[in-house]
C-alpha cells in the first residue's frame, strides 16, 4: 500500500501527523526512524481493529523531523495539546490524556488529572499543564515534586489537624497554620514556574521513566530520585539534562 505523502519521508526522528479527507490531524505519533514507523502502518495487516479503523481514514501524511527522539517526545507532545487529534484518544484503550492541575484552593494541591475525548478537564477546578509523555512515570513525578515543595496531599475541605504526611516531613501543615497562607503560596508558584516550562518538566519525566525502567526496587529509587530531583528542580535546563543522563 502506498504512502499518501507529496514529499520522502527520512530516516530520522520526528513526529507524523495523519490527516483525513479534510485535512484535520486524525492521529500523531513520534518515531525514531520515521521512514520505518510510517511504512510499518501501510506495509503490514493491522492486527488491532483500531489501528485499522486509523488506517482507512488516513488521506495525507505529513512529518517533522528532529535532531533527536528527546525533540521528537516534546514536539508529539505539544501538536497533541494543540489539535487533540481522535485516535490518539482511541488507539489508548480510551484512556484519556493525563495532566498535572494545581487547584484554585486557598491552600492549592498538585492532582493528576485527565481531560476527556471533548478536551474537558475531569476534576476540581484550577490550572492544568502537560500532557506529559512518559506515561509510567507521571505519578512518581508529582509524588517527588509534591515533596520537595511541601504541596498537601490531603481532601478538602481542609482537615483541621495535622496528619502523618507533616510528620514525615512531605507536607508544611496548612491545616493548623504552620505555615501562612503567603508563604504556602510561594512553594505553588515554584511548582507552577516548572510545570509552565514544558521542556524542563519533560525531561524529568522522561529520565523517571528510563530510571524505573532499568531499577525494578521502585521504593529504593524513589527515595534516592527524590533527594536528586530536590536538588536539581531549582536548576537551568542544563543541569536537568545532565541529571536525565
Amino acid at each position: 500500500m502506498q504512502i499518501p505523502c507529496n514529499r520522502p519521508i527520512p530516516h530520522a526522528p520526528g513526529v507524523y501527523l495523519f490527516k483525513d479527507e479534510k485535512g484535520t490531524n486524525i492521529y500523531i505519533g513520534k518515531a525514531k526512524d520515521l521512514k520505518k514507523r510510517v511504512s510499518s502502518y501501510f506495509r503490514k495487516r493491522q492486527e488491532n481493529d483500531k489501528t485499522a479503523a486509523l488506517v482507512k481514514k488516513i488521506s495525507s501524511v505529513d512529518f517533522i523531523f528532529t535532531d533527536n527522539e528527546e525533540e521528537a517526545i516534546l514536539l508529539e507532545g505539544n501538536l497533541i495539546k494543540q489539535h487533540y487529534p481522535k485516535y490518539n484518544i482511541m488507539l489508548k484503550d480510551n484512556a484519556p490524556l493525563t495532566y498535572a492541575l494545581i487547584t484554585d484552593e486557598e491552600f492549592p494541591r498538585l492532582l493528576r488529572v485527565r481531560k476527556d475525548r471533548y478536551g474537558k478537564i475531569r476534576g476540581p477546578k484550577g490550572k492544568a499543564y502537560g500532557p506529559f509523555m512518559s506515561g509510567s512515570a507521571r505519578g512518581m513525578a508529582l509524588g517527588l515534586l509534591r515533596k520537595a515543595f511541601g504541596i498537601r496531599t490531603c481532601n478538602s475541605p481542609i482537615p483541621k489537624r495535622i496528619c502523618l504526611q507533616f510528620h514525615l516531613g512531605n507536607c508544611p501543615g496548612p491545616c493548623e497554620g504552620k505555615i501562612s497562607r503567603e508563604e504556602y503560596s510561594l512553594h505553588v508558584q515554584k511548582v507552577r514556574n516548572l510545570l509552565s516550562d514544558q521542556k524542563k518538566s519533560e525531561f524529568i519525566w522522561m529520565s523517571l521513566s528510563r530510571k524505573c525502567a532499568k531499577n525494578p526496587r521502585r521504593k529504593i529509587l524513589k527515595k534516592r530520585l527524590f533527594c536528586e530531583m530536590r536538588c536539581t528542580l531549582s536548576a537551568g535546563l542544563a543541569q536537568s539534562r545532565k541529571w536525565m543522563r
